[in-house]
């Protein structure tokens, strides 16, 4: 039922995925680098760098069209990232990354970071979806639905036959906030949400207390009226100042898309 090949790399940087840290190892034999800065790597660099001079030489160059899942930490990531959406190149990765499906999408004003997996393999032309899928207490019923959200792409790229399974529509924002932990300590989800959603503006989401006092040096709170929970902190965990807080975009700076179903293909 297949056309064409599915390649896939399922941890791209295993010492990173070993030490469950977004860079590459804890100690003085690696050099603590974030591999999604790096490409298209050096074979002859630093540990990160060879990883994805690796990727780089071997998986980039055989690939038309790229899904590149960045799987969360200790919360819940549920949204699709894209960078740009004004020239032609920006707009075609757009269209193509509304193919996967999710209810909520973000488009940066251009792309923030360099190096980027993603930004080589447009670089070189192709069509790439910066799919932010995972976490560390997801459900059977979620990975299911990244599947079933992969599977819409190759359907859109005529890999795979049937009809796409989409939400209602999708809400394409273009303002978002990550707040941070300034004060380190144990983050106490208070809200009650599980997966990325909708919560009323002032809305208490959790608290950062020191376990050594029990005081509360840090609380978040909902920033927009209507603010979108993209990145959600589920459990109870340890934070250091720095980490992530949440990632929370502002409902009303995008608008409900949607598109018919016999329009999903594109051509590569």
């Amino acid at each position: 039922e297949l056309r064409g090949s599915v390649v896939a790399v399922p941890i791209a940087n295993p010492v990173a995925f070993e030490s469950f840290t977004r860079a590459t190892g804890q100690g003085m034999n690696t050099d603590m680098n974030n591999m999604n800065r790096v490409f298209p790597g050096d074979p002859g660099g630093w540990l990160t760098q060879r990883m994805a001079a690796v990727i780089a030489e071997y998986v980039v160059p055989v690939a038309d069209a790229f899904i590149d899942y960045h799987c969360g930490a200790d919360s819940i990531i549920d949204y699709t990232l894209v960078s740009g959406d004004r020239t032609e190149a920006e707009i075609r990765n757009l269209e193509y990354a509304r193919r996967f499906g999710t209810p909520y999408m973000f488009i940066h004003e251009k792309d923030p970071h360099a190096n980027t997996l993603d930004g080589y393999a447009k670089s070189l032309g192709k069509l790439s979806i910066v799919a932010e899928q995972g976490g560390t207490a997801i459900s059977p019923a979620f990975t299911a639905r990244t599947a079933e959200r992969t599977r819409n792409v190759m359907k859109a790229l005529d890999m795979l036959d049937g009809d796409p399974v989409l939400p209602p529509s999708q809400l394409v924002m273009r303002r978002r906030v990550l707040p941070r932990v300034d004060i380190g300590g144990v983050i106490v989800p208070e809200a009650g949400i599980e997966s990325a959603s909708e919560v009323v503006g002032g809305t208490v989401l959790s608290r950062v207390i020191d376990p050594h006092t029990l005081e509360v040096g840090q609380v978040f709170t909902a920033p927009y009226p209507r603010s979108i929970l993209l990145d959600v902190r589920t459990g109870v965990t340890r934070v250091n100042p720095g980490d992530y807080g949440y990632i929370i975009a502002d409902a009303d700076s995008g608008a409900e898309v949607s598109f018919p179903v016999d329009q999903w293909r594109i051509s590569l």
